[in-house]
């Protein structure tokens, strides 16, 4: 493998400030190492803000296809009841909103994984997604 120099910048102050701040800091390691019950608080949050279609489960989501494909991580999410348009446009729709929302279906639900959220990120899609169940 070969890096050029935007590369090997990009490596060296991911490296540093994961040498100086520890792994908290950069989003990725956090996201992998969330608590369990921060992930809950956040799940349930975005449940509550979207009202009576929302609840909070349990799941099975993926780190991701580059460098962990087969990473499976249990924890809570929010899974959304989509009504009569189903999944995949409740889906397309979040997408399409102002901010996007990026969600999973699965077993005819729209997911949301607080993993991948911060607080406030959790808080705008819980808004955004109350907009188009309600």
């Amino acid at each position: 493998m070969r890096l050029d120099k935007l590369q090997l910048a990009a490596l060296e102050a991911t490296l540093r400030l994961y040498r100086d701040e520890g792994p908290a800091a950069i989003p990725a390691i956090a996201m992998l190492r969330a608590d369990e019950s921060e992930l809950a608080g956040r799940a349930q949050r975005i449940a509550d803000a979207i009202g009576s279609a929302a609840e909070v489960i349990t799941s099975v989501s993926r780190a991701g296809g580059g460098s962990l494909p087969l990473t499976e991580l249990e924890g809570p999410v929010c899974a959304v009841e989509p009504g009569s348009a189903g999944a995949a446009a409740l889906a397309g729709a979040l997408r399409r909103g102002d901010p996007p929302v990026i969600a999973r279906i699965e077993d005819g639900r729209v997911l949301l994984d607080p993993r991948t959220m911060s607080d406030a990120e959790a808080e705008a899609a819980g808004a955004a997604v109350h907009e188009h169940v309600a």
